[in-house]
């Protein structure tokens, strides 16, 4: 016990004596991130589970255990929830992405790790969640308002994480901008299968096709 956590009081006797100090409650400002941050988690865990449709105020305060009371008091509205939960979630790819290129080995073939790394990302479970939204902003502005800006941040990420991991002569190529687009769109739509089914002669070959294109071997002439 150090000399700024005693506590010095005097007992029934008078006599003093050190006591340890009451412990403190949690700062309510952190226990405010905590709500907030398990009523994201809530939120994306209900559109993986039950779809946007199904993100209801009710099942966003059941998953994520927090009171209807708290989940009005940091969103009051379900919308306003919705749309902080692609931001969040947004970060979380980004965080993946990092994470993922920091963990690259140099003894690696460059270009199957990128692969690798957006293939995992893609077929996470999580992302499920990520084309509940897709498909909602079709229809609903408020949300394609966010969620255009949310996947070009994304985009940006993975853009960066491929010039920081292939070689110069990939990234260089006059075309690499366009092929990693439609490397992304290739496995987006793998993704899309994969929620449903999974066929894996399909996927390895899909992705030895992202593999060519990315290597800039495939061409529309």
């Amino acid at each position: 016990m150090t000399a700024a956590s005693v506590v010095v009081a005097r007992d029934t006797c008078g006599r003093l004596r050190a006591m340890a100090p009451k412990p403190r409650k949690r700062e309510p400002q952190l226990r405010s991130i905590e709500t907030r941050e398990k009523l994201l988690t809530g939120a994306v865990e209900c559109l993986v589970k039950y779809g946007y449709a199904g993100t209801t105020t009710n099942t966003l305060c059941e998953v994520s255990g927090i009171s209807r009371g708290g989940q009005q008091h940091h969103f009051p509205t379900r919308e306003g929830l919705i749309i902080t939960a692609v931001e969040h979630l947004t970060a979380r790819v980004i965080e993946i992405v990092r994470n993922g290129a920091e963990n690259i080995s140099p003894n690696e073939d460059p270009v199957s790790a990128v692969l690798k790394l957006l293939w995992d990302g893609f077929s996470d479970r999580w992302f499920s969640a990520a084309y509940e939204l897709w498909v909602a902003a079709r229809t609903d502005e408020t949300l394609r308002a966010v969620f255009i800006p949310a996947e070009r941040s994304a985009g940006r990420a993975i853009l960066k994480l491929c010039l920081e991991v292939l070689p110069r002569d990939i990234t260089e190529q006059e075309c690499f901008n366009l092929n990693l687009q439609c490397t992304i769109n290739m496995m987006h739509g793998l993704a899309l299968t994969h929620i449903i089914r999974t066929d894996e002669m399909v996927e390895a070959y899909t992705l030895s096709l992202c593999r060519e294109i990315l290597l800039g071997k495939l061409r529309v002439s």
